[in-house]
């Protein structure tokens, strides 16, 4: 599973914030070598600006100094389908920054 083909989109407060209010999963990267800091899912905007410092709500995420954000908006959009999507992000992707339990630890 992969982001819908897209453009990234820098990962700043503004470009986050004309997220908000949409329901989907993203996943936060640094451009540079493709490294993937997090995977979420909800309402997009305002879980991305919750990761921004100066307190983001999962300390690890600007550690990793992340720069862009892809988003993904499955079919009808319940929240089931968040769900499996989101699952098959983190398969995908492993992310660093994701909780142990979801994340391949092997």
């Amino acid at each position: 599973m992969k982001f819908p083909n897209q453009s990234a989109k820098p990962y700043t407060r503004t470009e986050a914030a004309n997220w908000v209010g949409t329901m989907g999963c993203y996943g936060i990267f640094r451009s540079r070598d493709n490294f993937c800091a997090y995977i979420g899912m909800g309402d997009i905007g305002t879980r991305l600006l919750a990761h921004l410092p100066p307190l983001p709500d999962n300390e690890c995420i600007p550690t990793h100094a992340p720069d862009v954000f892809y988003v993904a908006i499955p079919g009808t959009n319940t929240e089931a389908e968040r769900d499996a999507l989101e699952t098959a992000l983190i398969a995908e992707f492993n992310p660093h920054c994701n909780t142990q339990k979801k994340r391949k630890t092997g």
